[in-house]
C-alpha cells in the first residue's frame, strides 16, 4: 500500500537514515521556503469569502488523497498509462488552486510516464510525495 511506497521514499527513523540523493536535497531546498499554495490564484473567485476558499481547498485535499492513491497503485504495478492519467488530473487540479510546485512536479511525472521512463517516474514520485505533504499541511494549517 501507500505505506510500502512511502517507506521507499522516506527514511525509517529506527535505522540509520540513508543520505538523500543530491537531486532530492536540491528539490527540498528549492521548495521549502515557497508557500505550497499561492492564495492569490483563488482570490478572483472567492474574494474575501474564507468559507468558500476553505471549501475549495478541502475538496482539493480530497483530490490530492485520491490522486495519491491512484499514483501509488500505478507505481506499484508499473501501469504507466494510469500513472500518466492520474498525474495529469493532479497537475490540472493543483494549477487551478495555485499549488504551482505540485502542479509542475505532477507534470514532470506525467511526462516521464508518457515517455516510459520508469527511473524518472520513481524520482518524480519522490518529489511528488514531498509536495503533496506540503500542500496538505498548508490546507490543514
Amino acid at each position: 500500500g501507500l505505506r510500502a511506497v512511502m517507506k521507499r521514499w522516506l527514511p525509517d527513523k529506527t535505522e540509520k537514515a540513508p543520505q538523500p540523493a543530491p537531486a532530492a536535497e536540491k528539490f527540498v531546498a528549492a521548495v521549502q521556503d515557497m508557500p505550497a499554495i499561492d492564495p492569490s490564484v483563488l482570490d478572483p473567485w472567492v474574494e474575501n469569502e474564507d468559507d468558500a476558499r476553505r471549501n475549495i481547498l478541502r475538496r482539493f485535499s480530497e483530490t490530492v488523497s485520491a490522486s495519491s492513491h491512484d499514483i501509488e497503485q500505478a507505481m506499484a504495478c508499473g501501469d504507466l498509462a494510469t500513472l500518466q492519467s492520474a498525474a495529469h488530473r493532479l497537475r490540472s487540479g493543483a494549477l487551478a488552486v495555485g499549488a504551482r510546485s505540485l502542479s509542475s512536479t505532477a507534470a514532470a511525472l506525467e511526462s516521464a510516464a508518457r515517455t516510459g521512463d520508469r527511473v524518472a517516474c520513481e524520482g518524480q514520485f519522490g518529489h511528488l510525495v514531498v509536495e503533496m505533504d506540503r500542500v496538505r499541511g498548508q490546507i490543514e494549517a
